[in-house]
């Protein structure tokens, strides 16, 4: 499996986070469906610097930035997700990650939190609050091998 479904199979078997973004939840890799309920998440991953260590090359560890986008018509529903979130993630240095996948994650991190308001885009309609969260996952990775020379 991948880093992405490691953590979505991670995040869904959380009862904290089927309770705030439903069962199976709204947590959704890239993109989330054009007409999808809220409260939801998006997630991707968005830089990746891969460890070296100096004349020995891959070290086999790296280190991804994943951006969650959290979303909801209503602001305060929006805090309660976007804090299951955070509390599932930030801090998280278990290793496999809950005993599903393969990724042996040695710690997440949260970097920055941002809020903003994406207004209505018709008057019959309601603003949508997002909450984004960037999360630095140290993992390990298997190391390329090369021939000798």
């Amino acid at each position: 499996m991948s880093l992405l479904a490691d953590l979505y199979g991670y995040l869904s078997g959380l009862t904290t986070i089927t309770d705030e973004f439903g069962s199976p939840p709204r947590v959704y890799l890239q993109a989330a469906p054009t007409q999808g309920a809220y409260p939801y998440a998006t997630f991707s991953r968005i830089d990746v610097e891969h460890e070296h260590i100096m004349n020995q090359g891959a070290a086999g560890m790296a280190r991804a930035i994943i951006q969650f986008d959290v979303k909801d018509e209503n602001p305060v529903a929006l805090v309660d997700a976007r804090e299951a979130l955070r509390i599932a993630m930030d801090g998280y240095a278990d290793g496999v990650i809950n005993g599903v996948g393969t990724t042996d994650v040695k710690l997440i991190e949260l970097l920055d939190e941002r809020d903003s308001i994406i207004p209505p885009p018709r008057k019959d309609q309601r603003a949508v609050h997002t909450s984004a969260l960037d999360f630095e996952l140290t993992y390990l990775e298997t190391a390329p091998t090369f021939p000798a020379t």
